[in-house]
């Protein structure tokens, strides 16, 4: 199969998210399914998320490498189409599906959302077929792309970390320069929960 051209992510300013947890360069980010524990291809933890007790995945907790609470990921108003972010009280990102019909590994996906920071709110749209690694995060307004998303055989650019997966990495993400990783991390994590659910 032919890969993917890879596309080029360029820095992004002003920073999107917080400054502290941006790079100054492009970051790899490696999804380990089982586990949503995220960590970048040096083997540095990103995010750690897991559902929260009874709740299936309708409400996941986010944690830092440290065990530190960032945020919460859970359905608006059950709504398994939508998911979003919450802190302190506060959405601060909103992922929703806009395709209806039931997904397998052959559609493309449509996804629109917001991601609310000091700047103001941003809009980004997730288009492509997320399952064979042709998937982009565009910033809707600048059509600046801001992430894509990797699986080992059919685009360039993926990263086998620790010889064989075993299943247990699904896929990768890169990631623009001047974008928070942790946050970014946990859109991606709403996203492929909202496909999940769109697939039963």
């Amino acid at each position: 199969m032919l890969a993917t051209p890879r596309i080029k992510l360029t820095p992004v300013a002003p920073t999107l998210g917080n400054p502290d947890q941006v790079r100054s360069e492009e970051t790899t980010i490696i999804l380990r399914k089982n586990a949503w524990d995220w960590g970048d291809t040096d083997g540095y933890t990103i995010v750690v998320a897991s559902a929260t007790p009874g709740s299936a995945r309708d409400k996941m907790e986010v944690l830092n490498e440290v065990g530190t609470h960032l945020y919460d990921i859970k359905n608006r108003i059950s709504v398994h189409r939508t998911m979003q972010g919450k802190r302190d009280q506060h959405e601060f990102f909103e992922v929703q599906n806009e395709k209806t019909q039931k997904v397998t590994t052959d559609h493309e996906s449509v996804m629109t959302g917001w991601w609310k920071d000091t700047s103001g709110t941003r809009r980004f749209a997730i288009k492509g077929n997320w399952y064979k690694g042709e998937a982009v995060v565009w910033l809707s307004e600048s059509n600046h792309p801001i992430g894509t998303i990797l699986t080992a055989d059919s685009q360039e650019g993926y990263q086998r970390v620790g010889g064989e997966t075993k299943g247990e990495e699904d896929y990768q993400v890169r990631v623009a320069p001047g974008v928070d990783l942790q946050v970014f991390a946990g859109i991606c994590i709403a996203a492929e929960t909202i496909l999940a659910k769109a697939a039963k």
